[in-house]
């Protein structure tokens, strides 16, 4: 696959994903994707109070999940806290997009 099939690969998934999460008023604040690096990106998600940070390493094929808190006083936000590392066996886009989205939903719930 090129370059550019397996870029639009990943934006089709990612629209596909924010329409899912923003029906669960869940909104995407922040996206990175680095086609250098195995497709790897990192996705910064959640609602206003409280954010989940995916990092998908594409070589390794893992999926980091962390949270952080923001509160409205201070607008200080605390560190990411580490939640899970799930290693995940494909590489296609809109399946670890989809492994993303139960884990994001699992935790905007907390």
């Amino acid at each position: 696959m090129d370059d550019s099939t397996e870029s639009a690969l990943f934006t089709d998934a990612l629209a596909g994903f924010a329409k899912r999460l923003a029906a669960r008023h869940v909104a995407i604040y922040g996206v990175a994707y680095d086609m250098l690096h195995f497709g790897s990106w990192t996705l910064e998600v959640g609602r206003r109070h409280r954010r989940i940070l995916l990092a998908w390493d594409g070589k390794e094929s893992s999926l980091g999940l962390s949270v952080r808190n923001l509160s409205d006083s201070s607008r200080v936000a605390a560190d990411w806290r580490s939640v899970s590392e799930t290693q995940i066996a494909v590489q296609d886009p809109a399946a670890v997009l989809s492994v993303a989205e139960e884990l994001v939903l699992g935790q905007v719930n907390t």
